[in-house]
């Protein structure tokens, strides 16, 4: 996720406890906070003459605007390491802000897909003889290339589709051909 693609997202979800957020999405929102916040603070000193102990009303309106988003993301990080949101509060104690750093900064659980990817079926022609060879394991889903070694004929392509079929079966349930 880049830059702006995160901040849009942010204020989008501007409530959103729920669901999940990558680390590039809480992070670069942080650099925007940090970098709105010098920008206000510079236009409080520069411009309305406030002194740089205080805060000046651009950058307290932008700090209220920031708030509650900076909330959400950080409550949808901590969802992505199988946490509860409510472990914000922990920052309230010293070490606690250390914590919750080295937790956004952990890389989140990988996301479950619920599809099953077809089956490559590649048919070669030499001689008559079909195999079977597994090219890859993704999320515990065994990938086959089924290799028909010959001109497909009705009986060696038929043979073929009802191996993958069992296999479909064994997979997902659903298999069309």
């Amino acid at each position: 996720m880049d830059f702006q693609t995160s901040i849009k997202t942010c204020f989008n979800k501007y409530a959103d406890f729920s669901g999940r957020a990558l680390r590039s999405e809480l992070w670069f929102f942080v650099l925007f906070t940090l970098l709105g916040g010098i920008i206000t603070l510079i236009l409080d000193v520069m411009v309305l003459g406030y002194s740089i102990e205080s805060y000046g009303p651009i950058n307290l309106i932008f700090t209220v605007a920031i708030i509650l988003p900076a909330i959400a993301v950080t409550a949808r990080r901590l969802h992505d390491i199988n946490k509860s949101g409510w472990w914000q509060l922990i920052e309230l104690t010293i070490i606690g802000i250390l914590l919750i750093i080295i937790w956004n900064a952990t890389e989140g659980e990988k996301k479950k897909i619920n599809t099953v990817l077809p089956l490559k079926l590649n048919l070669k022609k030499t001689k008559h003889q079909v195999t079977e060879r597994p090219i890859s394991s993704l999320l515990g889903l065994q990938w086959v290339e089924w290799t028909c070694n010959t001109i497909p004929n009705k009986n060696t392509l038929k043979h073929t589709l009802n191996k993958i079929r069992t296999l479909g079966t064994k997979v997902s349930g659903v298999f069309i051909f």
